[in-house]
């Protein structure tokens, strides 16, 4: 029975090798147009995931605000940047009350404007992309010191205080017929703490802070985002301030 059911598969292979092939002797081909518009035109993962685009889009294009101007992005200080450290400050000193400040960082907004007209969520998402928390710092007088002379060589920062201040250049001996130069702000003593609203990315020493990763923290569970959500909403008309808030002398 082997030797037969042997020579039976070699059969089945000399005839399947030995087989003639065909070749179409013609060919028509037909163009379907689709209809954009048309309700089958979507696949069946579209047509799953339509629910969920219409409810964001109506999300996204919610009215949360009006800008009395136009919100510019600029250094060292814009009308944009200052709209987003007053919110930082704001919430943070519903936590803490002894904040003094807040700082952003420059790159962390990431429109060139936001113009006159309606405030809508969307357009916050596109302004704070990134899912920064909002993050208390406490700084000795000696590190704040050296923040603002990190903020000075990077062009100027956003930034909100509750107090009246000047950023000063000191001469700093350096030794016989050399001046060097250091920046200081005026009111800030080395060795008090100051408690200053940053964001996560910046206070574990994200854009060159590494200065400020030894620092206690307090974090808020709030997103930087969020923050100005709400910040637009209570306020609903916002006015831009178009005044220098760091000068260096």
């Amino acid at each position: 029975m082997k030797t037969y059911a042997h020579f039976f598969l070699i059969f089945i292979a000399l005839l399947v090798s030995c087989k003639t092939p065909y070749k179409a002797a013609s060919s028509t081909t037909t163009l379907y147009k689709i209809e954009a518009s048309a309700p089958d035109s979507l696949s069946p993962v579209q047509q799953f995931l339509q629910p969920y685009h219409d409810q964001l889009s109506q999300s996204m294009n919610e009215v949360i605000g009006y800008a009395e101007g136009d919100f510019v992005k600029m250094q060292p200080s814009g009308s944009l940047g200052s709209l987003v450290a007053d919110a930082m400050l704001d919430a943070a000193r519903l936590q803490n009350q002894q904040v003094k400040g807040a700082i952003c960082n420059y790159g962390g907004i990431r429109i060139p404007s936001m113009m006159k007209g309606d405030i809508t969520i969307g357009k916050l998402f596109e302004m704070l992309p990134f899912e920064n928390e909002l993050v208390i710092v406490e700084v000795s007088g000696a590190v704040l010191h050296k923040w603002l002379s990190h903020i000075e060589v990077s062009g100027g920062w956003p930034i909100a205080r509750t107090y009246d201040y000047e950023i000063l250049e000191v001469e700093d001996g350096g030794g016989p017929g050399i001046s060097t130069y250091r920046t200081l702000e005026k009111g800030i003593e080395d060795d008090s703490l100051y408690y200053f609203a940053t964001n996560d990315y910046v206070a574990n020493g994200g854009d060159n802070c590494e200065f400020l990763k030894a620092c206690k923290k307090i974090n808020t569970g709030l997103l930087i985002r969020d923050v100005m959500i709400r910040y637009s909403r209570e306020r609903r008309r916002l006015v831009p301030d178009n005044t220098f808030r760091m000068r260096f002398k």
